[in-house]
């Protein structure tokens, strides 16, 4: 088992990140708009409401903003990982949806992120139904949501390896490699999008007022920023998660050393 040092991939995750900044502008601005126009129609009713009973159109107009948003962080996140790991600028000047690549990593984000939610749910009620309520269902579900991540996270190399394309990192060489490093990966990955996750949530928070009172270009200006900084926490996690890879797959680490 290789110690994964985390304080170290925490640093070059802001240290990539700040030193990039130029680039992460580039290649989200227009999906910062975009997400946030899909977003904001969707919250206040500017996607035209299905008939009472249409359940499908219901579902697709919901849906729809939802569906930019996993699009546009899965392209972002993809060229984000390439930049950090291959050294690669994007020819186009945005980060482009149609690669082969980009819908492997949506297709992971979605399926392991729908499996532990429907796991997370079918214990709530298992657990709803054998303590009741009260603080003991608190902490066994504050117990089994930390279970989850963890096991989220030691399979978290898989995405670094969809984005670059390398076959040699799957499910199970992930849940290998990760092994005793699950607790310095999550505090890792608290530790550096925190702050910025917080000031986002924040963001949203005035917007959604400033918006109800009818402010509509503070609101408007607030949001935008908010969604800004949610594209600068998947640009931090995503460092993060390329330096994880660079760090555990020996292959990755050796070739560097090889290099210096």
């Amino acid at each position: 088992m290789d110690r994964f040092l985390m304080w170290r991939a925490v640093i070059d995750s802001y240290r990539f990140t700040f030193g990039n900044i130029g680039l992460l502008i580039k290649i989200s601005l227009v999906w910062v708009i975009v997400s946030y126009a899909a977003a904001f129609a969707g919250t206040y009713g500017l996607i035209p409401a299905a008939p009472v009973g249409d359940w499908i159109n219901t579902a697709i107009s919901r849906a729809l903003p939802d569906a930019v948003g996993l699009i546009a962080i899965s392209a972002v996140a993809v060229v984000w990982h390439r930049a950090n790991l291959l050294e690669e600028r994007p020819a186009v000047p945005f980060a482009t949806p149609f690669r082969k690549r980009v819908w492997k990593y949506l297709v992971a984000s979605v399926v392991l992120a729908g499996l532990s939610y429907l796991i997370f749910a079918l214990s709530s009620l298992f657990i709803l139904g054998l303590v009741g309520a009260g603080w003991t269902f608190t902490a066994l579900i504050v117990a089994v949501f930390a279970l989850i991540y963890l096991v989220f996270i030691r399979l978290s190399l898989l995405y670094p390896a969809i984005a670059i394309q390398s076959a040699t990192v799957t499910l199970k060489r992930s849940w290998r490699l990760t092994k005793g490093n699950a607790f310095r990966l999550l505090a890792g990955m608290i530790i550096g999008v925190l702050p910025f996750s917080l000031a986002a949530k924040q963001l949203a928070d005035w917007s959604d007022r400033l918006l109800a009172a009818g402010n509509l270009g503070p609101g408007v200006a607030s949001g935008l920023f908010g969604h800004a900084l949610i594209f600068f926490c998947v640009a931090l996690i995503t460092t993060f998660l390329s330096e994880s890879y660079r760090d555990l797959v020996p292959e990755v680490r050796d070739s560097i050393f090889e290099q210096e």
